[in-house]
């Protein structure tokens, strides 16, 4: 069985919609955005093809504090439809053949080249973790990130778990 959801749906299942700022999220308290409110992540790529050569070996990503609302109340709608997951176009991933703080030299070397370029870029959510998926432009090999927990974003972000409701 298939649950499909229009984006009013969606909506009424959210607890905040864009344009109303922190405040829902921080109990009434609001604050400025900064590059200290994002986290940034750098994870292992995970590839589908182990016989290509040039694959990413990391991917890179901040999320900020509406991302991290965003992407808990897509967790709690996985959860509360009983979903496997659910995949948003997402393209704020870079892609990289050398992690620039593991590998500065090769980094650098490779200048612009260390990015690949990617297609059809996916945020993946299930009800305990996120992660991000794309594919390597005119490949058909697929490039995932490690997933990491809603919960670690839940409390980076000190933001407050919609209630349950199965």
């Amino acid at each position: 069985m298939t649950n499909t959801f229009n984006v009013e749906q969606i909506e009424r299942l959210s607890p905040q919609r864009e344009g109303q700022g922190d405040a829902s999220m921080n109990g009434g308290e609001t604050r400025n955005r900064t590059l200290d409110d994002c986290k940034t992540f750098r994870t292992d790529v995970r590839c589908d093809n182990e016989h290509y050569n040039d694959v990413p070996a990391v991917v890179e990503f901040t999320i900020d504090g509406a991302t991290a609302a965003q992407i808990m109340r897509l967790a709690a709608l996985v959860k509360a439809n009983h979903l496997h997951k659910v995949e948003k176009f997402d393209y704020r991933a870079r892609y990289l053949k050398y992690d620039p703080q593991q590998d500065p030299e090769n980094a650098r070397l490779a200048g612009e080249e260390n990015e690949f370029r990617t297609e059809a870029d996916l945020l993946n959510v299930t009800d305990q973790e996120f992660w991000f998926s794309a594919y390597i432009r005119h490949t058909d090999i697929k490039t995932s990130g490690e997933p990491q927990r809603v919960d670690d974003l839940i409390q980076h972000f000190a933001l407050e778990r919609p209630p349950a409701s199965d």
